[in-house]
């Protein structure tokens, strides 16, 4: 007789993870709205402020939650992806020797405004943004065309790709209101 058997995550699986590092790693939302729940796991291995115990957490456990993640996310990564692994020069706009050192992006598409000098990106876009036209948002590539012209796309992404090309559209950056 077939049961039907819940398979459990192989990031659940670790046995040396605490949840915070869980949902840290799966870029799962902040559970306490205050971010203690990503202090806790980015920092709990007293590399206080360095981010180190953050990329060594995420090497250590990337295949699987990648694994995990290209499963359930087709043609996107986790955030950790982009913060520790997404390849790609900075942009000619970005800072360089700023606090946060290079960062990935991807590419612009059109849109007015120019990002903060300070702005750390969130999953290959600067997350703060000065001046602009609210009717005219900046506009990126999206992350499916990212990683295809990284040639960083699976076989069944390319696959899932082919079935879903609306996901190669521009995206535009959302305003704050």
């Amino acid at each position: 007789m077939a049961t039907n058997r819940k398979r459990t995550p192989r990031s659940r699986r670790e046995t040396d993870l605490n949840q915070a590092q869980i949902d840290w790693l799966n870029s799962v939302p902040w559970r306490d709205g205050g971010g203690i729940t990503y202090f806790i796991a980015y920092y709990g291995c007293g590399n206080w402020g360095k981010g180190e115990c953050g990329k060594a957490l995420w090497d250590q456990h990337k295949a699987g939650i990648l694994e995990e993640w290209v499963e359930g996310h087709p043609c996107t990564r986790p955030e950790r992806w982009w913060e520790f692994d997404a390849p790609g020069e900075t942009a000619s706009w970005y800072p360089r020797g700023d606090c946060h050192g290079a960062q990935p992006y991807r590419r612009r598409i059109g849109g007015s405004g120019a990002p903060s000098y300070a702005a750390r990106t969130t999953l290959g876009i600067p997350s703060q943004w000065t001046g602009g036209i609210p009717l005219d948002p900046p506009t990126f590539e999206s992350q499916a065309a990212y990683l295809e012209r990284h040639g960083l796309l699976t076989a069944e992404e390319r696959r899932h790709l082919k079935r879903h090309p609306e996901l190669l559209e521009p995206q535009a950056v959302a305003a704050k209101q």
